[in-house]
């Protein structure tokens, strides 16, 4: 057997060994790969444009500049919103998207790669309440079987030209897929009315369409048999029917991530007229919102993407000279703190300008708030150093080390990372993500570092 000290110097090296050597492209499940991502932002209102023109509604086009302004503040992921609905005839029956605007669109993630973003594409503003033909990714009870089709031809374009991209280049099934006006409901009684919530007669239809996606991105073959996918709920919406409604299309594949949009609370962000931030309301509401994703998806192994989260710009008691951008900064950090805790990477909505949601002067490439994103930082930063703390507790085993172990256990103990181990009669330090498992009838632990095999002791 060997001693106490030839094994305190193998874990070490074994630890050295797994820093040394990346993991390769696509190996880790999408749960790990999304730890990578420090923020991400969306690139709006550009190439989402419905006329596919990136200047229609106020911006300019995307450039390297822009892109290396996002890496000056230490955003490293890009989520990169594209409506394809004028770029195809409905009547051909391939769907054949325009060659000029697929290549623009490569352009642009070429760009994105060349500065090492992780980059989602997506297509965009194609499904919506007006429906078939403008928003044909719908759900209206009469053209879905033409739209299924649709978009089997247009990701089966887009992922074959993007077949053999890295894995930081990742899918998304779609936006903010919602039923059509015209859609009476199944009760009759929705006619003419938008729908946000979702119930389970919708969510079938967006379940069909998401396994439409994902097959047809498998089979392109390449990487895209393994490449990361992004697929929202209805509407993207974190309302708990459609959460719950939400279907994975192999749940055999860790590749696949849900994308939620987050703009809470509503009636500070979003749909509201709330300009103050009120501390405990806020903190009790995003607690709630978090606790239902975790239930949901991530204990269940599905990572959650917050697609898009920000916050209008308002002023007190409409007073113009009284911006809410301190309360916004608060928010911006406590959001970023939580997001972070439970382990989902924020896409920060970014449309262009300085009122509203957006951040950045887009003509000058320059930041109009620059405050928001330190504010998302400062709050992952410090969930991250909670943890840090957490898991560096130091753990003291004592007795003699009695046989080798392969496997990951996981019961009971606690994850610690970086903590030292300490025997009765020495140290072993053992980096990374560090497993106790106890017995207390038997007296006996598993020290396991990363799935590699470590070794068992007796302890009292």
């Amino acid at each position: 057997m060997k001693s106490k000290f030839a094994i305190a110097l193998s874990v070490c090296a074994l630890a050295c060994a797994m820093r040394l050597f990346a993991a390769a492209p696509f190996s880790r499940s999408a749960a790990d790969f999304v730890k990578d991502i420090a923020l991400g932002i969306n690139i709006g209102n550009t190439l989402d444009c419905p006329s596919g023109n990136e200047t229609e509604w106020g911006n300019r086009p995307v450039t390297r500049s822009l892109l290396r302004l996002y890496k000056s503040k230490g955003i490293n992921a890009v989520r990169l919103p594209v409506t394809w609905r004028r770029q195809f005839d409905r009547d051909d029956p391939k769907h054949e998207i325009r060659p000029a605007f697929l290549d623009r669109v490569q352009e642009v993630v070429d760009m994105c790669m060349e500065e090492g973003m992780v980059t989602i594409l997506d297509i965009h503003h194609d499904g919506g309440s007006e429906g078939w033909p403008e928003e044909w990714l719908t759900i209206d009870g009469v053209n879905e079987d033409r739209a299924n089709q649709v978009l089997a031809d247009l990701w089966c374009q887009i992922a074959t030209r993007f077949r053999n991209y890295g894995d930081k280049l990742v899918f998304e099934a779609f936006n903010e897929i919602r039923k059509a006006k015209s859609h009476p409901g199944p009760d009759g009684g929705e006619e003419g009315k938008d729908d946000w919530g979702g119930n389970a007669f919708y969510c079938k239809t967006v379940n069909r369409y998401a396994k439409t996606f994902y097959d047809t991105v498998r089979a392109t073959g390449g990487n895209n048999a393994k490449r990361y996918l992004v697929i929202p709920t209805y509407a993207a919406t974190g309302v708990e029917s459609s959460c719950l409604a939400w279907e994975h299309p192999n749940p055999s594949d860790n590749h696949v991530m849900v994308d939620l949009h987050i703009y809470e609370p509503g009636w500070f962000c979003l749909w509201g007229d709330s300009a103050e931030y009120k501390r405990e309301e806020f903190q009790k509401r995003l607690a709630e919102v978090f606790a239902q994703h975790k239930r949901i998806f991530l204990d269940k192994g599905v990572p959650v993407v917050i697609g898009e989260v920000n916050a209008e710009r308002r002023y007190h008691g409409g007073d113009k000279s009284k911006p809410n951008d301190e309360d916004r900064v608060k928010w911006a950090k406590h959001f970023g703190y939580v997001a972070r805790r439970f382990g989902c990477p924020c896409f920060i909505w970014e449309p262009g300008g300085y009122e509203g949601m957006g951040l950045i002067d887009r003509a000058k490439v320059e930041w109009s708030h620059p405050e928001i994103i330190d504010a998302f930082h400062a709050g992952r930063k410090f969930a991250d150093a909670q943890a840090r703390k957490r898991r560096a507790k130091p753990i003291e085993v004592s007795g003699d080390i009695i046989s080798s172990y392969d496997g990951r256990v996981g019961w009971g103990g606690g994850n610690y990372d970086g903590g030292p181990i300490t025997f009765a009669n020495g140290t072993i330090i053992a980096g990374g993500s560090l497993v106790i498992v106890g017995n207390n009838t038997e007296h006996f632990a598993v020290l396991q570092l990363e799935d590699v095999a470590l070794t068992c002791a007796n302890f009292t």
